[in-house]
Order: C-alpha cells, then sequence, then structure tokens
C-alpha cells in the first residue's frame, strides 16, 4: 500500500484466543510483531498494526504492539474515537470487548484528525464473521 507515493507497511496480525488462558503466548506473539514494526520505524517507514489481537486496551499485548513500553514511536489505538457505547468488535457471553484493532503510527495522526469525528473510525456489523468490521479513514493533504 502506497500513501503519498510513500510504502506503507499493514501488519496483519491475528493474535491467539484469550479463551484458554494464552496469555503469555499472545504477549509473545505482540513481541515479535512490535519487533516487526520497529524494523520499520527505524527505517522512517509508514506502520499500521491491525486485525484480530484478542486483546483489549490496557493490556500487556496492547500495550506491548502500541509501544507504550519502549522508546520507538506509540502506535496511536484509533477506535479511542469511537463512542464507548459502540466501542466493541466483539461479544461473548453479553460481554462486549474491543478485541479488533487498528493501530497508527504518529505521523498519521493528522491525516486520521483531518477526518470528521464520527467518522474517523467506525465498527459496524457486516455479518460476515462474529467479530464486528472496524474501518479507519485517512485524509491527506494535498
Amino acid at each position: 500500500m502506497k500513501t503519498e507515493g510513500q510504502p506503507t507497511y499493514v501488519l496483519i496480525t491475528h493474535l491467539i484466543s484469550r479463551i484458554l488462558k494464552n496469555d503469555a503466548k499472545r504477549l509473545s506473539q505482540a513481541m515479535v510483531v512490535r519487533r516487526q514494526a520497529i524494523k520499520g520505524l527505524t527505517a522512517n517507514k509508514n506502520i499500521i498494526i491491525m486485525d484480530d489481537m484478542n486483546d483489549t486496551p490496557g493490556t500487556l499485548a496492547i500495550q506491548k504492539l502500541r509501544g507504550l513500553d519502549d522508546t520507538w514511536a506509540n502506535m496511536i489505538q484509533t477506535a479511542e474515537s469511537v463512542d464507548l457505547a459502540n466501542r466493541f468488535t466483539y461479544v461473548y457471553q453479553n460481554e462486549k470487548n474491543l478485541l479488533d484493532h487498528i493501530l497508527i503510527i504518529p505521523s498519521f495522526q493528522d491525516e486520521f484528525l483531518r477526518i470528521d469525528k464520527e467518522r474517523r473510525c467506525q465498527i459496524f456489523d457486516v455479518d460476515l464473521s462474529n467479530h464486528r468490521a472496524m474501518m479507519v479513514r485517512l485524509r491527506f493533504a494535498n
């Protein structure tokens, strides 16, 4: 994918499920993905990390993916712009969870904020999966 003529690397990530208490494995997977992201960040590449992380914001795996515990750029959690009532992608036993994430590099923040808040990040049902779909819009200045 290219943004303004520059390559953007999209790391599609499906981490192991939380059902069997796989926290250590999921954290290890997140560490591998973060290492790949750091390779791109050190080379000034555009990075997006997205898909089914099987974990909620604030957990160790998501903190690791976002880079909240290292010296490299902290990825932006795009779902924070979605109203709380709709900020979920999966329902299990009537509990709503945000398990799917789209994380963008800080240099995309302006492109993200150029979009009206209600359209920046949208989560909606598509009946193609047991997870709700998530879409992020970025607008690059001309």
